[in-house]
């Protein structure tokens, strides 16, 4: 069983999402991290993605457990 291990520091940069926006974004990080292909985000959520993957990457680089 794999997991997607979210820093909390995200929550910042998701005040002004709506849920749905918050949905879509959880669901296109889950996407790339299973499967490696860059989602299409298309509401404001796009602008926290490229951040919250990067918190996701920064997690693998160190070798943690994902």
């Amino acid at each position: 069983m794999s997991y997607l291990r979210i820093n909390t520091d995200i929550l910042e940069c998701m005040e002004q999402l709506t849920g749905s926006e918050i949905g879509r974004l959880f669901n296109g990080l889950i996407q790339f991290y299973a499967t490696g292909e860059e989602p299409e985000l298309k509401g404001n959520e796009r602008f926290v993605y490229p951040t919250a993957k990067k918190m996701v990457e920064r997690v693998v680089e160190n070798g943690s457990k994902i």
